[in-house]
Formats: C-alpha cells, sequence, structure tokens
C-alpha cells in the first residue's frame, strides 16, 4: 500500500501518474491518481511487488510560473498500515455479553426510562446486549467544576445541582432493571466548560471523581454504575475500589497525530489509575478523490483494522488492561433524520454489516474459513472442551451449533460464492436464515441433509445456518 498526500495545488495540473521501480531504472508499473484530491489517498498494489523507489509525474496545467507540490509519500508492505492481524481464540464469552449499546436520558423520549414501554429504551437492546453506555453531560450535574453536584439529593426531589429535576438514581436503575451493566461516559466541552472556569483542573476532577464514585459506586455508593469514562481517574479509584476506569478513546496507529495518540495522552502516571483501555473505531476508507466514505468491515483499507494497532499498543504497554471498543457501526438515514455527509451508508448496509448481534446467546468458537470467497465463522451453546487454536475447523464444526457466513464484499456488489461444509453424522436438518437488510429482514428456510455434506451459498447478505440434531427442535434468532 502507498499512501500519498499529493494535492497539486489550484488548477496547477492536468493529470497525474505515479510510478514505481525496484533500480530507479525501469519504472514499469503505473497508477493513474487525480491530482486535485485534497486529502490522503491510499493505493493498493495487488498483487504485491518489489519496490524501492517511488515516482510521482505530474502532468502541469499550462500557465506562467507554474509548480506543484507532492507533501507526503508512505508505503507499508502487504500487512498495510494497520500490521498483522489479531489471532482469533474461542470467545468465553457470549456474542450478547461482550456487546453494547450507546444510549441517552430517557433513550430520546423525553422521558425517564422507567416510564418506557417493554419494546423501548433499555429493554429493546437487552437481548442483545449486556452493557449501555451513557452519554452523561457534566452540565447536567453542575455548573462550576468546583461545585458538588449533590448527588445525594436527587432521592429528596431536590436533583442535582445543575437540574433541580434530575434523577439519575431513577434513570439507571431502570437500565439495571433490563439486566444491563452500565457504562457512563461524561461529555463537556471548551463551549460548555472553558478553560478560565477550571481554577484548580487536578483538584476540581479527583473531587467530581470522588463524588460520583461515593454515590454510584459499590464501596459506599448504590453500585448502580460499573464503569467511568472521564480523566478524574484518581478521585474514582480512592473512593471505590470496584468501579472500572476508562480514559478517553484514543488512537495508536498514528504517533504523529499527537493529540489523539494513546501513547501521548495515557501515560505511565495515569496508567495506574486506570482498569480498561477505551477505543472507538469505524468502517471508513478513502477513495480515488481523498475522500473519507464508508466501507464494508472487509475491506483491506477499512479503518476497522485499526483495532490491531491498538491491541498491540496495549500488549507492550499494559499487557493486564482489556480493550473496550465503546462506539463502532455506520452512520445511516433512520427514524426520519437523514444522514448527508460522505461516511453514510445505506440503512440496509447498517443493518447487514452489524448482523452478528444476532446470535447473542452463543459463544464464538472459530474460524472456518477467512477469505475473499467468504468469511464463515462458527458459533455454539458452549465454549466448553474448546481449545480454539489447536483445533482444526472439522473439530471446532462437531461442536458448533450455528454457521454465520458471508462474502466479504459492498452490499451493492452482486456476487456469490459456495463453501461446502462436511456435517456431523448426527445432524440431519438445517435451518438457513438469510438476512435481507430490509422487510421482511430474514427469509427462512429448512434443508433436510442428504448425507453429511452441505453447500452453503454466500453473498454481501449473511446467512445464519442452525445446525439441528435428529429431534432436536429450532432454536431462537432474534430479530
Amino acid at each position: 500500500m502507498v499512501r500519498t498526500r499529493h494535492w497539486a495545488g489550484s488548477n496547477s495540473a492536468t493529470g497525474l501518474t505515479m510510478l514505481f521501480s525496484a533500480d530507479n531504472t525501469a519504472f514499469t508499473h503505473s497508477v493513474t491518481l487525480i491530482p486535485n484530491a485534497l486529502h490522503a489517498v491510499n493505493t493498493d498494489l495487488s498483487p504485491s511487488r518489489t519496490v524501492r523507489y517511488i515516482q510521482l509525474e505530474y502532468q502541469l496545467s499550462q500557465k506562467n510560473y507554474n509548480k506543484v507540490y507532492c507533501w507526503e509519500i508512505d508505503a507499508w508492505d502487504h500487512l498495510t498500515l494497520w500490521g498483522k492481524s489479531v489471532t482469533a481464540d474461542t470467545q468465553k464469552n457470549t456474542i450478547r455479553y461482550i456487546l453494547g449499546v450507546n444510549g441517552i436520558w430517557g433513550w430520546q423520549h423525553s422521558k425517564y426510562s422507567s416510564l418506557l414501554k417493554s419494546n423501548e429504551g433499555p429493554n429493546l437492546y437487552n437481548s442483545v446486549a449486556s452493557h449501555a453506555r451513557n452519554y452523561q453531560n457534566l452540565d447536567w450535574d453542575v455548573t462550576s467544576p468546583s461545585k458538588d453536584p449533590q448527588y445525594d439529593q436527587m432521592a429528596n426531589n431536590h436533583g442535582t445541582q445543575a437540574k433541580s429535576w434530575l434523577n439519575w438514581d431513577t434513570e439507571y436503575s431502570a437500565w439495571r432493571k433490563a439486566n444491563l451493566m452500565i457504562d457512563v461516559s461524561f461529555q463537556f466541552t471548551n463551549k460548555s466548560f472553558p478553560q478560565k472556569v477550571w481554577q484548580s483542573p487536578e483538584i476540581e476532577a479527583f473531587n467530581l471523581g470522588k463524588h460520583f464514585a461515593r454515590h454510584f459506586g459499590s464501596d459506599h455508593g448504590n453500585g448502580l454504575v460499573d464503569a467511568v469514562e472521564i480523566g478524574m481517574s484518581a478521585g474514582l479509584k480512592g473512593m471505590d475500589s470496584k468501579i472500572k476506569i476508562l480514559p478517553g478513546a484514543f488512537q495508536a496507529h498514528d504517533r504523529h497525530d499527537t493529540g489523539n495518540y494513546i501513547g501521548t495522552r495515557v501515560t505511565q502516571n495515569l496508567a495506574v489509575n486506570i482498569s480498561v483501555i477505551n477505543f472507538h473505531t469505524y468502517s471508513f476508507r478513502t477513495n480515488s478523490n481523498g475522500v473519507r466514505i464508508g466501507t464494508y468491515p472487509e475491506h483491506l483499507d477499512s479503518s476497522f483494522n485499526s483495532i490491531r494497532n491498538i491491541v498491540r499498543w496495549r500488549d507492550s504497554n499494559m499487557p493486564s488492561k482489556p480493550i473496550w471498543v465503546t462506539e463502532w457501526g455506520w452512520d445511516a438515514d433512520g427514524k426520519g433524520e437523514s444522514c448527508t455527509f460522505p461516511e453514510c451508508v445505506s440503512e440496509a448496509a447498517q443493518a447487514l454489516y452489524g448482523i452478528l448481534n444476532l446470535i447473542g446467546d452463543k459463544y464464538f468458537l472459530g474460524i472456518y474459513q477467512e477469505n475473499a470467497n467468504g468469511y464463515v465463522y462458527l458459533f455454539g451453546s458452549s465454549h466448553a472442551h474448546i481449545s480454539g487454536s489447536s483445533m482444526s475447523r472439522q473439530q471446532l464444526l462437531q461442536h458448533a451449533s450455528h454457521i454465520v457466513a458471508w462474502k466479504p464484499v459492498d452490499i451493492s456488489e452482486v456476487s456469490t460464492s459456495t463453501i461446502r461444509v462436511q456435517l456431523s453424522s448426527a445432524i440431519n436438518q438445517v435451518s438457513v436464515h438469510k438476512f435481507t437488510g430490509q422487510f421482511p429482514a430474514i427469509n427462512n428456510m429448512n434443508v433436510f441433509v442428504n448425507g453429511t455434506v452441505f453447500d452453503i451459498e454466500m453473498s454481501a447478505h449473511p446467512v445464519v445456518v442452525e445446525l439441528r440434531p435428529s429431534n432436536v427442535g429450532t432454536g431462537q434468532i432474534i430479530v
């Protein structure tokens, strides 16, 4: 992969060619680029080739004193800027347990979650997720960082120091009743709390953390909150031993972006108070114009792959800490709200790309196949007796209750491939659930297996294949 920032200048060039050479003599391969692309452009060289020299050849516009610019060139081997993939292993938790959902007070219903219907708010998501993350605005709790939030007064109908009507206990109790673990992400901006109002930042942050942990933590409070994301870790940790503390979400793939690089933001003296590494990842790539767009998660350039970099950073710097991906997904139109920026994908693509949470009560057992012809994964009702990477895919298949398969292409691409699976002799019927990304959401089909061989046709639309031994009823696919 080669990444270039090659904007030539306003109307300075009419064409641009990138050439490659191993010896600086014979430039035998060329790629056409758009000279007016303003942002970085990634160029994949497929198949890979040995290159030592890269040349950019601009076709200049005919005007006096014309010049062009090349701002930056980076090159990587076949592992690209994301590096080696992370080894997958058998998961000891169900898909539901490792998934969470981002919410907000009242889940946009403008009333406490305790007043919502059984199919709204936290109850809408608790069948596919075990965690819920709330964006809690700091200016709902205090009018100044030096103030006491007065959480203990909420039970007396006095609200917080900033909002006289607010009772977080009422809201979070409804989330807990829905069997969700709660992660609070404190939010404030330079507009709501400008730098000038922080008179003693370390002391004020410490006290805010102490007040929060005393009320919501398990050691001294009601135990409603399991984790907190905020820069007041010392106060939290000093008051509660069980509450998990997360820093802000930073990246690990670009150390030159010092403002957002985890190595410059999570220092050794801060790391001692941190329980979990926080991370956000979205599936973006840049097109030939250098514009960032949304893409399917298996695309080689997808920024989803940045999880590899944060895992390597964790392994080198904080090896005992888990990583939580507290934001991931795709933006799309929905519920009357338009999505108008380039990163948006269709509603169908959004639904299909995030389909794995529909088998929430199952465990990931292992990879059956993972290549351009199809991604095929095995899931089971138990992870017992599974040793993961030491078992062959056929051995893993013997323990599987579900196969999830799709072809790693954009939803707009009409392309199919087939994989033949050798089933156990105990399996005499399979249920095939194909996800459409629209209504009806699932096409269901029962198939009686002739012998022990079963063919799965794969496309951009994922299929879940339920393996059913004789006299075993159909399992539940949650929609």
